[in-house]
């Protein structure tokens, strides 16, 4: 009896372990994940998720002997390798998490999940290279590898090319191969040609939200990156125009600031937004969408300032705010990145893969242009 309910008792710490984990409480799920390996220290699952709480909470000496301790219990278990290897790319040990996945991929148990980090691990362990073999690899599984995988190799991607997407990468030159790129390069003409019309006819502001359609589509070549600019250029000029007869319109004032950011002009945006607050406040304290778009888009002045620890503030509002939004997320991220908080901005890059897979694509086809 005093077996089965401490089978009953370990199961359910590794459960709370794992709910810890998810929310980024590693110390929570080391005491949980301590408990279940004591009511039972043979149990694999117990010592691997015990490993995997110390190595999320830093302890990098402990996590590596219960991984051990995780091989003795099953050698050659691939999802020990799987889980060890995904903590050794964390730690920016490539060479070693390679080495470890490998020897895990012989373990005659099928993880489809254990080629995409060991293409990933291989990828990160050869800076002086290209990687186009290991990241055709990754393109190909990592939709089997989830959310984890894509949040990681977004991580990579921003370290390497910070800035977001669109705004470090020429045009990609290369030939649409498939029926579907050529029907997405047809779109994106017929969206461009159409804001170039609306520019030229003095409504600037359209021409720039049809721009923003176009590149959510493809990232756009130089001649539509151009047009964008000079749109969203007049448009600022016109809605600040507007805000000064009316100063108290919100949505006027957000989009001005939006418009500033977009063209490189985060000072000017910080002058259109700092009344926003108090208008909000006057005008609708309750209106979230207002409270949150406001808060992401101070957290992107603060970034484009170099300021990533003061964007966090902001940041972590927008997405209290707006949790299911990508944008607080992907650019809490870019913060914690740029304040060299690599295991936090991991955590906010899996979340804003989880929520939209297709801004790693346009990722992935921007590095691929660049190289």
């Amino acid at each position: 009896m005093a077996s089965w309910l401490d089978g009953v008792r370990a199961a359910g710490a590794v459960r709370r372990a794992q709910r810890a984990l998810a929310y980024g409480e590693a110390a929570a799920a080391v005491e949980e994940t301590t408990r279940a390996r004591d009511l039972r220290p043979r149990w694999l699952e117990a010592v691997l998720w015990h490993a995997v709480a110390l190595g999320e909470a830093g302890r990098v000496e402990e996590a590596a002997s219960a991984f051990e301790q995780a091989r003795g219990l099953r050698p050659g278990s691939p999802v020990v390798a799987l889980w060890h290897g995904r903590l050794l790319i964390d730690q920016e040990r490539f060479d070693d998490a390679r080495a470890v996945l490998e020897a895990g991929s012989g373990g005659g148990t099928a993880n489809l999940h254990l080629p995409c980090y060991l293409a990933l691990a291989t990828w990160l362990s050869d800076p002086t290279g290209d990687g186009a073999d290991a990241l055709d690899e990754l393109e190909r599984l990592w939709p089997q590898g989830g959310d984890g995988l894509a949040g990681r190799f977004l991580l990579e991607i921003e370290a390497r090319f910070p800035g977001g997407p669109g705004t470090d990468f020429p045009a990609s030159p290369e030939p649409p191969r498939t029926l579907v790129e050529r029907i997405e390069r047809w779109r994106v003409r017929r969206l461009v040609g159409r804001a170039r019309k609306l520019h030229a006819t003095g409504k600037p502001e359209r021409a720039a939200d049809m721009l923003e359609r176009a590149a959510m589509i493809r990232p756009p070549d130089d001649e539509a990156a151009e047009l964008a600019v000079l749109a969203r250029r007049d448009a600022a000029t016109r809605r600040r125009e507007r805000l000064e007869a009316d100063p108290h319109d919100v949505d006027l004032r957000l989009d001005a600031a939006e418009d500033l950011l977009e063209i490189g002009l985060p000072r000017e945006a910080l002058e259109v937004l700092e009344p926003t607050a108090e208008a909000i406040e006057k005008l609708d304290p309750h209106r979230l969408t207002w409270r949150a778009v406001h808060a992401v888009l101070l957290g992107r002045v603060l970034l484009d300032r170099d300021a990533p620890d003061e964007a966090v503030g902001p940041l972590e509002r927008a997405r209290e705010l707006w949790p299911l939004e990508v944008e607080p997320a992907y650019y809490l991220g870019v913060a914690h990145l740029r304040a060299g908080r690599r295991t936090a901005a991991r955590r906010c890059f899996i979340a804003t893969c989880a929520m939209d897979h297709s801004l790693l694509d346009v990722r992935v086809h921007e590095y691929r242009a660049a190289g």
